[in-house]
């Protein structure tokens, strides 16, 4: 394990990221899914008005192809649903709060033990018959 995976503060980061992510591609794939419903109603008046067959075949094949596509979306959505809600909470927001803020105080620990610690005497320099 290299020393970025066993960075704390990252894994904590790299949650709250998850998350973040999950709520926004369960707001695309919602966005998806509306939008290819509302295009299934446009699909549905062009076959009302489709002159011939052929017409009609192709609004099918664009009926079809359409309904696999909001159902992948939907997938997508159903998928994200829990993750996103839990993310979104209003009732979460203090422990998302407090978990950034934990990120902070995280960062500057590990800096601190990373960095070059030295001691600093307290009662002056070091006497021979101190040994």
């Amino acid at each position: 394990m290299s020393d970025a995976e066993n960075i704390t503060s990252q894994k904590i980061e790299d949650f709250i990221s998850f998350l973040e992510n999950a709520a926004k591609e369960y707001a695309a794939a919602k966005d998806e899914v509306d939008r290819r419903s509302q295009a299934n109603f446009d699909y549905l008046h062009d076959l009302e008005f489709a002159s011939n067959k052929n017409e009609r075949n192709r609004v099918a094949t664009k009926v079809h192809k359409n309904q696999i596509a909001r159902r992948e979306a939907k997938d997508r959505m159903q998928l994200n649903d829990k993750l996103a809600k839990f993310y979104l909470d209003q009732g979460n927001r203090p422990f998302f709060k407090k978990l950034k803020s934990l990120i902070a105080e995280q960062k500057k620990t590990e800096e601190y033990l990373q960095s070059d610690r030295h001691y600093t005497r307290r009662v002056g320099e070091k006497n021979e018959d101190d040994s």
